[in-house]
């Protein structure tokens, strides 16, 4: 929603920025050169950007009429037109939004409330299902759950793969289904009046030149490499379908796991990050390297301590209250060693000085 927002959520998303002169850079996780915003378009101009966001945040103040008197509430008449065109006038009048509908403040506290009791039931109905009845459960369950998830996800490469290689001849095989009738009309006419009285078409020509890159091979040969091609197509959306469930299910483990640690005193809730700001050939399967927002650091966490708010998408990192934690640069050299408390510090004190850099400049 604004110029800082969006900086915020690049560097979630694993990139860096640095602020030099009268302009900000990026470098997307795992490129060697930083770019100018302002190399990408004209679009992306900083000044084009922060005026994007400014209509962006005006537009969404406004609060369509007709769709207001969609709602069947009692209260809609009370308000002319002009006065719903503002989300302040609405929000003075005694009103808050929620997921695009319109609620009495009184509402909204029960919304809340019933969304919170729907999670709760729900949350019950899993560990129920589950036959989780400790934390420990939990945790051999997510275990379980993440190792099925890897299994489904190789699996299913490698039926991408082997699409993939059928995927390189389906419009060489197109052409071979589309043509071959042509084909055995032209060899009729051979047949009939000899191959130099006989003109090949380019119909004949594209069959021709489709099979020879099909290694000749027949008309049933080609229809069933088709098939095959159909069924791995079908069985990568269903797969696609089930990781999606999984993964769905994870993000449920991940939110109770998520309550039982938040009540534990000994963890500090600390930054967010995004599975791309996690280095996977310093990681291993019981340690996270994960790179610090704004920064070109490093710090390595254990999985125990990374709840995923939304699986292999975004997590937080949970720090131990007393711990200190190793910092590295990007070639895994030793850096400095930091309290808990400090490693949110480090990425927010980054952030700050780029924006108070770029706030002397304007």
């Amino acid at each position: 929603m604004s110029f800082d927002d969006m900086l915020r959520k690049l560097a979630l998303d694993g990139f860096e920025i640095r602020n030099r002169g009268k302009y900000i850079s990026v470098r997307p996780y795992g490129a060697k050169k930083f770019t100018r915003l302002k190399t990408i378009g004209k679009e992306y101009e900083e000044q084009t950007l922060k005026q994007f966001f400014f209509e962006k945040t005006r537009k969404s103040t406004s609060y369509d009429f007709k769709e207001f008197l969609q709602i069947q509430n009692p209260y809609a008449e009370k308000f002319e037109e002009t006065a719903l065109r503002s989300k302040e006038a609405i929000i003075k009048s005694g009103y808050s939004i929620v997921d695009g509908k319109l609620y009495p403040k009184y509402q909204l506290a029960k919304y809340y409330e019933m969304k919170k009791y729907n999670d709760v039931c729900r949350e019950i109905e899993i560990l129920n299902n589950e036959g989780i009845q400790s934390y420990n459960d939990l945790i051999d369950a997510t275990s379980k759950l993440e190792e099925e998830i890897k299994t489904k996800e190789h699996e299913n490469n490698l039926t991408i793969e082997k699409y993939n290689s059928l995927q390189r001849n389906i419009p060489i095989a197109s052409i071979y289904i589309e043509k071959y009738n042509d084909y055995q009309i032209y060899q009729e006419n051979v047949e009939m009046f000899g191959i130099e009285n006989v003109q090949k078409n380019q119909d004949v020509k594209l069959f021709e030149n489709a099979r020879e890159e099909l290694n000749n091979i027949g008309l049933n040969e080609v229809k069933e490499l088709l098939n095959q091609a159909n069924v791995l197509k079908m069985e990568i959306n269903k797969n696609d379908a089930y990781l999606s469930y999984l993964k769905n299910k994870m993000s449920d483990f991940e939110h109770m796991r998520k309550i039982v640690i938040e009540k534990d005193e000994h963890y500090i809730k600390s930054i967010h990050f995004s599975n791309k700001m996690i280095d996977r050939q310093r990681s291993d399967n019981n340690t996270y390297c994960v790179k610090l927002p704004y920064t070109n650091q490093y710090v390595y966490l254990n999985r125990k301590s990374v709840v995923w708010d939304r699986y292999d998408v975004s997590a937080t990192m949970y720090l131990i209250n007393d711990d200190e934690y190793k910092i590295y640069d990007k070639d895994n050299n030793y850096v400095q060693s930091v309290s808990a408390d400090k490693l949110e510090e480090i990425s927010n004190q980054e952030r700050e000085r780029i924006l108070e850099s770029k706030k002397k400049e304007e």
